[in-house]
């Protein structure tokens, strides 16, 4: 059997009801030489049950013995993909449809090991806070690029770049090799709680520089069971969380000692990923970080819902400092200039919708998208095809179709969207467009420019 060019993993536990609709989107890349292989950490009902049905016949499952830790069970389904590229998508997440194919084309550009993307947001229907569910933002970016690995984790490790600006395995194609030498470095490809930002820094370390793609070929989905949201927002009282802590805790996978337990997003699980990837790979010439603003900004950041709960907290943080006297009385001093604050609702949609100059922020839940597979489908009406070379223009054109939807194999199983729900839907965008331009939310975007993308909206 030849060699797959691509294996898509799965990393899953307990999640049925998105599962098939994140392997459907791994199903719609038209290519025979990808192997979709689902990592089943003990589901209940099994991903092999969620995925009897004949649609899903050419999935490899792969069944756990045990519960596994997160990082335990995308380790050793990383060590079972077989293919010369390895992506890892979430289980609530999908790809674009012409995800891979532009993936690959990329690499053969730039001669590049990896190859990293900006991913397209959506929040399920069932997320748990409701007003935050049914939304869908769509990056707008056509360019792509090669960028030293230096260059980019100084912004990360200062919070002035978001950590999913490295080639993480979740929005990268990474060579196999790659992984292969991680293994011969440390003996492992993931080595923190946070395997998807641990990658990021490994794989960027032994790459030097990597290719970085504006165009999203994936979507990033926040489900209601997603541990993100769990760890992140929901605390103690989820028990997505609590199973989290208590297969780490049997993994003996702890916090690194110069990193404080609580998870004050995004600063402590990002600086927990690099100081166990410096520890591992480049404890010899690490990459510099403030060590005094990362703590002061997890003690600021923090939020508990009690105020005994919240001086534990900052007790933590504050024994991270511990091997430094001088850092820790400054922190002490820093701590008691802070007032207690309970935790807000998460907003992680925009709050005003439309077109910011850089993408779509959409309610989708009129456009009877109920799921990420839809999601992805919605994307590429949206965008066209993947730029093939260079900035292009980020509006489709007139058609709205890539030349593989309009040969008629990109159509997605329900058929064509019809011409008058084609009109509704990009009615309402209209609508959510001009709503944006009179809260002030594009004032800095050109005027020429807004005209000239509903223009090119009433004209498909």
């Amino acid at each position: 059997m030849p060699i797959p060019r691509f294996s898509v993993v799965i990393p899953t536990r307990n999640r049925a009801e998105t599962l098939p609709f994140a392997v459907r989107t791994c199903l719609a890349q038209n290519r025979d030489d990808v192997e979709i292989l689902v990592a089943d950490n003990c589901s209940r009902p099994s991903a092999q049950e969620t995925l009897a049905a004949p649609e899903f016949k050419a999935v490899r499952v792969l069944p756990a013995e045990r519960p596994l830790a997160m990082t335990e069970n995308w380790e050793r389904a990383v060590a079972a993909a077989q293919g010369e590229w390895i992506v890892v998508l979430g289980d609530d997440d999908g790809l674009l449809p012409d995800a891979l194919n532009h993936a690959e084309e990329l690499a053969k550009r730039y001669s590049s090991r990896a190859v990293r993307w900006n991913a397209a947001y959506y929040t399920w229907p069932n997320f748990p806070y409701e007003e935050q569910a049914n939304y869908l933002r769509v990056p707008l970016g056509r360019t792509s690029r090669v960028v030293p690995f230096a260059e980019v984790v100084a912004g990360v490790l200062d919070f002035r770049a978001c950590y999913t600006q490295l080639p993480m395995l979740y929005n990268s194609a990474v060579r196999r090799d790659v992984l292969d030498e991680l293994m011969r470095r440390s003996g492992r490809v993931f080595g923190s709680r946070s395997p998807d930002v641990y990658s990021g820094f490994a794989v960027g370390h032994v790459v030097k520089s990597f290719v970085t793609c504006d165009y999203p070929l994936s979507i990033a989905g926040s489900s209601g069971k997603s541990n993100g949201v769990a760890n992140c927002f929901i605390g103690d009282s989820s028990t997505i969380k609590n199973d989290f802590d208590q297969l780490n805790g049997q993994a003996k996978l702890l916090c690194h000692p110069q990193c404080p337990e609580p998870p004050v997003w995004p600063f402590a699980p990002v600086m927990d990923s690099y100081l166990f990837a410096r520890d591992a790979l480049f404890a010899d010439a690490p990459y510099p970080y403030d060590r005094r603003k990362f703590l002061g900004l997890c003690a600021s950041q923090y939020r508990a819902a009690t105020t005994s709960e919240w001086r534990r907290g900052l007790d933590q943080i504050l024994f991270a400092a511990r091997d430094e006297p001088e850092l820790s009385r400054w922190l002490a001093e820093h701590i008691a200039t802070i007032s207690w604050m309970p935790p807000s609702r998460p907003q992680l949609r925009s709050e005003t919708l439309g077109y910011d100059g850089t993408a779509l922020h959409l309610d989708v839940s009129s456009w009877e998208v109920r799921d990420v597979d839809h999601a992805a489908r919605l994307c590429q009406r949206l965008l066209g095809s993947p730029p093939t070379r260079g900035p292009v223009n980020a509006i489709p054109d007139k058609k709205g179709a890539s030349p593989r939807q309009a040969s008629g194999t990109g159509v997605p199983p329900e058929g064509p969207m019809s011409l008058e729900l084609a009109s509704r839907r990009i009615s309402e965008l209209e609508t959510q467009l001009q709503d944006a331009l009179r809260q002030g939310a594009l004032r800095n975007i050109p005027r020429r420019m807004l005209n000239k993308l509903t223009g090119k909206l009433r004209g498909l």
